[in-house]
């Protein structure tokens, strides 16, 4: 019988030999699945060698869907391709009393997460013209038409939004060098249904920012939230208790929850609040510790396990995360940047402040050499470092966030030659 609790229920794992047997065979004798599928195994033999041939050969992955310990279905991933960034999958539910339950959606979301974390950005499929209850459920899952064809539509989903945090240092507040305006509530109701529309998976967000979560809760249903508190104010566990408390009161529950000033994570402060993130992960209250730090000799100071994500700055100046590569590997942690725009100011001058204008001027000039936006340059650059789980990106308007969204970048490193002077002072932005 199948429960309420089913998403809780349903896992993925690679299908093994051992997991090809006559309920599995059976699956092929539903006219439901004779329809749809064009492989139609004469024996259990026969399927056992398909699947073996699939298991072996290259660019394939694939898994079978299980409700507790019983097999239920597949998903297979196939013509996966590093250089396009793109696969093709297929699913099958062929246990019939698990129809119509969505267990096709919690499949697609699996898919989405397992693009992302393989980055891998256009996913593909094709579906039988005829099969309307599978082409509505691609629809609901924001895959677009790609090709018509005799008998199959293809569709196409990118995935690449996946890898975008939106930042809401921006949101209700005038943060950022280049920026002069404060979002209204009506604007950041615009971005938060945008990011829904477009796949962004997380919000950025700390204790100190304007942005009010609980006000704007009923936008982040589609959003992982992550939130920020420095050991400054810091107080104790009954603080943290209070806080996760009342977000989840409000149907927030937290991702991420940082020490914002990272950098103090190693002081006698820091260590007490970093015992009680501890306290609250293992209460399932948040799901992962995070720093924020500007100091990369932290890094060093880490042990493995004990932090699940570093977030630090990273852009075409700043390229400091790349000696540390191996200190990362060692501590078994995902990496978040941000500043890729340098707070704009690599995208738009900056009044009164003449280094960074001498910064934008060469990198305009590089731009213009390679022939390439200053916006996409900037995302090229972030998106070819594959250490780089998550990008965090500010937005001041959803006309800018769909221009940053919608340009091409190629997943190249830039370099900008700059003084030693100039150099130290646009990585510190508290010199600015």
């Amino acid at each position: 019988m199948v429960t309420t609790n089913l998403e809780k229920n349903i896992f993925f794992k690679k299908i093994k030999i051992e997991n090809i047997n006559y309920n599995y065979l059976n699956w092929f004798k539903d006219p439901h699945v004779k329809k749809y599928i064009d492989y139609k195994p004469k024996s259990l033999d026969d399927l056992k060698i398909n699947v073996e041939k699939t298991l072996k050969s290259k660019n394939v992955v694939f898994f079978g869907i299980f409700y507790k310990s019983k097999h239920i279905g597949n998903l297979k991933i196939h013509n996966i391709s590093k250089i396009k960034s793109s696969c093709f999958f297929g699913i099958l539910v062929g246990n019939k009393n698990f129809r119509n339950l969505g267990i096709g959606g919690i499949a697609i979301d699996y898919l989405k997460s397992w693009s992302s974390e393989n980055d891998i950005e256009n996913i593909f499929l094709g579906v039988d013209k005829n099969n309307h209850i599978a082409i509505k459920l691609y629809k609901n899952k924001n895959f677009k038409v790609y090709k018509i064809l005799k008998k199959k539509i293809i569709f196409h989903l990118s995935n690449k939004n996946k890898k975008i945090v939106l930042g809401a240092a921006q949101l209700s507040s005038d943060y950022g060098v280049t920026n002069n305006k404060k979002l209204s509530h009506l604007e950041n109701i615009k971005l938060l249904k945008y990011c829904k529309k477009i796949g962004v998976a997380e919000i950025d967000c700390a204790e100190k920012y304007r942005f009010n979560l609980i006000k704007y809760s009923k936008y982040l249903k589609n959003l992982e939230v992550n939130t920020k508190i420095s050991t400054a104010d810091f107080k104790n566990q009954f603080q943290l208790f209070k806080i996760i408390k009342r977000y989840n009161q409000n149907n927030i529950k937290i991702n991420i929850l940082y020490i914002h000033d990272g950098d103090n994570f190693l002081t006698q402060k820091g260590q007490i609040m970093l015992k009680f993130l501890f306290l609250l992960k293992k209460k399932n209250l948040i799901k992962k510790i995070g720093i924020s730090i500007y100091n990369f000799e932290i890094l060093k100071k880490i042990k493995k396990n004990q932090i699940d994500v570093i977030q630090v700055p990273y852009n075409i100046i700043d390229n400091r995360i790349d000696d540390y590569k191996k200190y990362l590997k060692k501590i078994n942690c995902l990496v978040y940047i941000r500043s890729i725009f340098l707070q704009g100011s690599l995208l738009k001058k900056v009044k009164h402040n003449n280094i960074l204008n001498d910064i934008y001027n060469k990198f305009n000039k590089l731009c213009k050499k390679k022939n390439i936006s200053k916006i996409s340059a900037c995302l090229s650059h972030a998106h070819s470092n594959y250490i780089v789980d998550k990008i965090v990106i500010g937005f001041n308007s959803e006309k800018q966030m769909k221009k940053i969204i919608n340009s091409n970048y190629k997943k190249k490193k830039f370099k900008l030659y700059l003084k030693r002077s100039q150099y130290i002072y646009a990585i510190n932005p508290s010199l600015w």
